[in-house]
Formats: structure tokens, sequence, C-alpha cells
């Protein structure tokens, strides 16, 4: 009993700590990506809010901070997505 409930905690664990690391790279290649990606976008509504995201992760690629880029690149892939 014991064992089985260690074994279902280990996999759980294991399932929840990638969902954690899923930053998007943060370069230009990346950016360049999306931004083709979001214009292409009929919804403007969605379009409008990940280019919002968009320009905060540029922004903080300016001010390199590139794990704070990769969450807003993240954010904006979840509009868009």
């Amino acid at each position: 009993m014991l064992k089985s409930t260690l074994v279902a905690a280990a996999f759980s664990v294991a399932l929840i700590v990638p969902a954690y690391a899923e930053n998007a790279k943060c370069d230009e290649a990346t950016m360049t990506m999306m931004t083709t990606e979001i214009e292409a976008l009929t919804d403007a509504g969605k379009k409008e809010m990940a280019m919002a995201e968009m320009q905060k992760a540029k922004d903080m690629m300016t001010a390199n901070d590139m794990d704070g880029c990769g969450t807003q690149l993240d954010a904006a892939a979840k509009v868009y997505k």
C-alpha cells in the first residue's frame, strides 16, 4: 500500500515539474516566428492580446531578462494556440 502511494506521488511530481519549466526560448528567431504567426491571426481580439504580450517580451529581452521574456512568449503563445 505504501509502495503504491509513493510510486503515485513520484509520478505526480514527475508530471508537474515539466509544466513549470516551459519558457519559450527568448531569441530573435523565436520572436520573428511568433510575430509572423500572430500577424496571420484573423481574430482581432486575440491578435491584439498576443501582440501586447510580444511587446512585453521584447521589452524584457531588451532589459536582458530572459526568464521574463520566455514567460511572456509563453503567454503570447497561449493566446493564439
